[in-house]
């Protein structure tokens, strides 16, 4: 795995996502503070409807703008223990799985090289049991779905 090429692979998806979410965040906050879309009967809630989706939007893209702000300064530097800029192999129930392991937002994932790759948020269950651990690590995560065990099988 090469994070020379995947951290900027989850950075120009976040741009993307931003614009998109930006551009309807503007337009959801123009209808919503519209003269013409006014209530035109006692219970028409429209325009607080699309108060509340303007406001959820925007809120949406400060995340965004946060988590490329943490992507853009992460480390480059190579250790052979997990941490914070770290992409991972590990090994669950027998399926492998590659993380990139960052503060901001878990779920996140681009494909590389037909492998696809998830952030993992730092402040996850999972990051807190395998944080410091290096290649040949187990560690034991208690997840919704029951205990998991995690075998390390590479530290990028």
């Amino acid at each position: 795995m090469n994070r020379e090429k995947i951290i900027p692979l989850f950075i120009e998806k976040l741009e993307k996502e931003l614009t998109v979410i930006s551009d309807i965040a503007e337009k959801s906050r123009q209808s919503a503070t519209d003269k013409e879309f006014k209530q035109e009967a006692k219970y028409d809630t429209r325009a607080i409807e699309e108060g509340y989706l303007a406001g959820s939007q925007a809120k949406r893209v400060e995340e965004l703008k946060q988590d490329l702000s943490l992507l853009q300064a992460l480390s480059m530097t190579s250790s052979k223990e997990i941490r914070e800029g770290s992409i991972i192999k590990v090994s669950v129930d027998a399926k492998e799985q590659y993380y990139l392991v960052y503060r901001g937002s878990g779920g996140i994932k681009i494909s590389y090289d037909d492998t696809e790759v998830s952030t993992l948020s730092v402040k996850s269950k999972i990051a807190s049991e395998i944080l410091g651990l290096e290649e040949s690590d187990f560690a034991v995560v208690e997840t919704p779905r029951g205990e998991k065990e995690f075998h390390i099988l590479e530290v990028y």
